[in-house]
């Protein structure tokens, strides 16, 4: 038992820190090639407290119709501004060192 415990201990004393960030999520209405990091300055100027140590999700909307696939202007389309006290309700940043940080994907909602 006295095995098992100190096991116990070296993988607690072995797990990351906790990031100081925040894992927050956004929605925007914008064209799909952003340049990196536009979407986080543009949620910035709307008013959004993002840190630099924040892990940030946005999801980018962009219009269809029966030509296809259009882009769409820049609006924030979030439901909540992200202020002080909205941060300390936030959920706390995964530890991303071995996650890629840069992830974009596409899908296609409806027929």
């Amino acid at each position: 038992m006295s095995n098992f415990r100190n096991r116990i201990r070296r993988l607690e004393d072995a797990r990351p820190t906790v990031s100081p960030g925040k894992y927050l999520t956004f929605t925007i209405e914008g064209p799909c090639n952003l340049p990196e990091g536009a979407a986080v300055e543009f949620l910035r100027r709307c008013g959004h407290l993002i840190l630099d140590d924040d892990v940030v999700f946005v999801c980018v909307i962009r219009g269809m119709n029966n030509d296809g696939v259009f882009d769409l202007p820049l609006r924030d389309i979030t439901g909540h501004l992200v202020t002080e006290e909205f941060r300390e309700t936030a959920p706390p940043a995964p530890i991303l060192d071995r996650v890629p940080t840069r992830l974009r994907f596409t899908f296609k909602i409806g027929a």
